[in-house]
């Protein structure tokens, strides 16, 4: 072959290319799209939008904040490059979603043709029942490519992440990404794909950087603004819900008070979830069904060009009108239908159509019952216009949301509770109260926790840290996890727990940042518990630092999290020598203090708004706990088998005098309780048979150290408790003859007196 004829071959492909990327004009195979994603536009009788995408492409009909970036993006899909793809990264939110509707609505702007096809891919749908090897991808390649290649049809990932890696096996890490990303390069598909953009700066760095590279164009989603989620969610409540009044106000409140209040949101997230719980939980049922009617407004056919005609759909009886055309065919981006407020004198349009629509096209709801439509042609070709036989109507009885509704909305959403939403602060009232009828002893602690509940709650704080910050210092079995538990049943909040032996290791840093992203993200209102905090690592350590300081805490992409709104407790056995020793030396915080420097950093230390000493039990305590601990026994029981049981006084001061510990608090008297109890229980089943529901059972203590008696129903049988083996604390052992001796030693030397 000449070099002349090379440069002829070449030269007629490059043509032939050319014209097959920049003029498609194929019908996509939607039967098979539709099987592995959903339709988002331009929809027809035979193929319909989904009802998954039908609210947002009409609200975003009539939305145009995300318009600059529309335009670049059909730029790319739409122009006369090879490449006809886009990558989208952005925050984490809803945000791509609704630029993705507005593409697929009907925009006169548009640079794409008005029969171009819109399909959203679900991966999920892609992947169920192909498991074998090769399966995935050949379903993609039947499924995917081959029926949208060189078709008039723009395919959208919402994850592309989730695409690479999918269908591969052990002898071929890579997926169906192979085959995507070679047809987007070669032109053959026209795509739009979004990636979080924390996932993007992982991958960007990993071998998989080629799939981001291989984009036309990259588009870096900015966060959405106020003046953005403003005009969203203001046309939200007006195309959607026209009957029910989100004063202009009262949506700015939503706005400034959701990013307080939910900050580790983003928008248009957290403003549209408290909208949507608005119209939930105080929008009435004020919709009536539709009704039909017919009219005859229609358009020469075809229209003549250069004119300019008004046409009015008056139809008083209703609130809100949708319109249904029984065809549109205008020419494109040159002749135009715009839909006024008939009522209004408004110069922007509630809707402006051109190009060809499917017949049956309906119209989103306008709240209006009074349409001016207004046609406008140029001065070359015509079109066959347009005709509507018939419209639907709706009635509505008005409703305007209160500012106390929009309050209660807010908090709600953000997981407030509802006492703090009622500004109900008899919890906070009673918290004291409350702690002292069920958590035995540490009275500091307590004390210390409703002054942070009072200063937190119901004070009113200004700055941006936590409710509340505290270190609970003392020995194992004092009840430091039990009064966070009783702190979150007491005030209504969730208790998240996080057991920091889990985290020594610098290894395990990003799993604690994964699950504190996560937890604050869900539950910004919590009680967040870190038992063994001096277990942590310096590393995480270093995190809760900045989090108890500035109530940030930073993820692993260095993304702030607040959490104002959370409680904080930690717990510590550190210092616990010191308190055992002397509980009731005047120094006893010097001295802890002491002690805990060694464990934590003063700086550390002195983030904490309190630091609370648990000391070991008293005596009387001791003979509290003992009636605490069997109380909530018995009712368990009851609540769990039906059984009407108590116990007797000699019973009680058994528990309480051999289940008693300084070192190890409360957990010997809980394992006593439950030796002693459950073993009568046990030992009469096994015996006389199974107890039944609704039995009245009684546990007595007899003359013997360690005999007791169980009746039921009253039946009786003596049996005998083995302290032995109670966590070896027992200094009076069965069938163990003590010398004498001994015995006065011991009396010399116990640390409570029965």
């Amino acid at each position: 072959m000449s070099l002349n004829q090379l440069g002829c071959w070449l030269g007629v492909g490059i043509l032939v290319f050319g014209g097959f990327s920049a003029g498609w004009a194929v019908e996509p195979d939607l039967n098979k799209l539709e099987k592995s994603g959903y339709i988002m536009g331009p929809g027809n009788a035979n193929f319909p939008i989904s009802e998954a995408w039908k609210r947002q492409v009409s609200l975003m009909t009539n939305v145009d904040v995300f318009d600059a970036l529309a335009e670049r993006i059909e730029s790319v899909v739409c122009g006369g490059e090879q490449n006809k793809s886009v990558l989208v990264v952005g925050d984490p939110s809803v945000a791509y979603l609704y630029l993705y509707a507005r593409i697929a609505s009907s925009r006169s702007n548009s640079r794409c043709p008005s029969n171009m096809w819109h399909v959203q891919l679900n991966i999920g749908k892609i992947e169920s029942g192909n498991r074998f090897v090769g399966d995935v991808e050949q379903y993609w390649i039947n499924n995917v490519l081959e029926p949208s290649s060189g078709k008039d049809v723009i395919i959208y990932l919402d994850a592309l992440g989730m695409l690479v890696g999918l269908g591969s096996h052990s002898n071929d890490e890579t997926g169906i990404e192979r085959e995507y990303v070679a047809s987007i390069t070669s032109g053959r598909m026209r795509s739009v794909a979004f990636m979080d953009k924390y996932e993007y700066n992982e991958m960007i760095r990993s071998r998989n950087a080629y799939v981001l590279e291989s984009f036309g164009d990259k588009i870096i989603l900015p966060p959405v603004d106020s003046a953005q989620v403003f005009k969203l969610a203001q046309t939200y409540m007006k195309v959607l819900y026209p009957s029910m009044v989100l004063r202009d106000k009262d949506l700015q409140f939503i706005i400034k008070n959701t990013a307080y209040y939910q900050p580790n949101r983003n928008e248009p997230d957290r403003t549209l979830s408290v909208v949507n719980a608005l119209i939930r939980d105080f929008g009435p049922g004020n919709e009536s069904k539709p009704e039909i009617r017919w009219i005859d407004v229609q358009s020469a056919h075809p229209y003549p060009p250069n004119i300019t005609e008004e046409y009015i759909i008056d139809q008083p009886e209703f609130e809100a009108l949708q319109l249904k055309f029984d065809f549109f065919d205008f020419e494109d981006n040159y002749d135009y239908l715009e839909i006024y407020d008939g009522h209004k004198n408004d110069v922007t349009p509630l809707l402006k159509l051109s190009g060809k629509k499917p017949a049956g096209m309906r119209t989103a709801y306008f709240g209006t019952n009074k349409l001016r439509l207004l046609m406008t042609t140029d001065n070359s070709g015509t079109n066959q216009g347009f005709k509507i036989t018939t419209i639907y109507g709706k009635k509505f009885s008005a409703y305007t949301f209160s500012r106390e509704e929009v309050r209660r909305s807010i908090l709600s959403v953000a997981q407030v509770p509802q006492w703090l939403i009622d500004r109900d602060y008899s919890i906070i009232k009673d918290l004291e109260a409350n702690l002292n009828s069920d958590v035995v002893g540490v009275a500091e602690g307590k004390k210390d926790l409703v002054r942070l509940a009072k200063n937190g709650y119901v004070a009113g704080r200004t700055d941006d840290k936590p409710i509340a910050t505290a270190l609970l210092a003392g020995p194992t079995g004092t009840g430091k996890s039990y009064i966070a538990k009783k702190m979150a049943d007491f005030t209504g909040l969730k208790l998240i727990t996080l057991d920091m032996t889990n985290y020594k290791e610098v290894r395990n840093f990003a799993s604690f940042q994964e699950v504190m992203a996560r937890s604050l993200t869900n539950n910004p209102y919590a009680i967040y518990l870190f038992e063994e905090i001096d277990k942590a690592s310096i590393e995480v350590l270093d995190q809760l630092y900045f989090m108890m300081d500035e109530g940030v805490f930073y993820d692993a992409h260095q993304r702030p999290l607040f959490a104002r709104g959370a409680y904080i407790l930690m717990t510590t056995n550190a210092a616990s020598n010191v308190i055992l020793k002397d509980p009731n030396n005047p120094n006893l915080r010097s001295l802890v203090m002491e002690d805990l420097r060694a464990s934590f950093r003063m700086s550390f230390l002195n983030r904490f708004d309190a630091i609370s000493i648990f000391k070991p039990f008293t005596d009387p305590e001791f003979h509290q706990l003992a009636q605490t601990l069997v109380s909530k026994k018995l009712e368990r029981m009851k609540e769990v088998f039906e059984w009407d049981m108590s116990v007797d006084a000699g019973t009680l001061h058994f528990i309480a005098t051999h289940g008693r510990s300084a070192e190890f608090g409360a957990r010997p008297m809980e394992r006593l309780i439950e030796n002693t109890l459950g073993i009568g229980i046990a030992e009469y089943q096994l015996s006389m048979g199974a107890i039944p529901e609704l039995a009245k059972i009684k546990i007595q203590k007899l003359e013997g150290l360690y005999d007791f008696k169980i009746d039921v129903d009253g039946h009786a049988l003596e049996y005998a408790v083995d302290i032995s083996n109670n966590g070896l604390l027992s200094l009076e052992l069965q069938n163990i003859k003590i010398p004498h001796s001994l015995l006065k030693f011991f009396e010399a030397h116990r640390l409570y007196e029965d």
